[in-house]
């Protein structure tokens, strides 16, 4: 039986308390993060990188925030040995 691994990586450029930390709540836009959230579900993707990790600093501000995300299959998850940003 063939299993399929899918990463889906990148700036997706939409913002939710569901991986972005509360102090930016004036950054979140559920209409926009909706679309996205439809599709991890549709695929049953799983957040690889974990919540409130940031993964840019907003030049005018110096402000973290995130982003970006990896998401992935559950069949990639026991092959994961971790999952963390460097942003310096």
């Amino acid at each position: 039986m063939e299993t399929d691994h899918i990463l889906w990586l990148g700036d997706f450029n939409r913002h939710h308390p569901l991986w972005e930390d509360i102090q930016n709540h004036h950054l979140f836009n559920y209409a926009a993060a909706n679309s996205l959230i439809d599709l991890i579900a549709n695929h049953s993707m799983l957040q690889l990188l974990p919540c409130r990790i940031p993964t840019l600093q907003a030049n005018n501000t110096g402000n973290w925030t995130r982003p970006d995300n990896i998401l992935g299959m559950e069949t990639i998850v026991d092959s994961l040995i971790s999952c963390d940003t460097d942003p310096s």
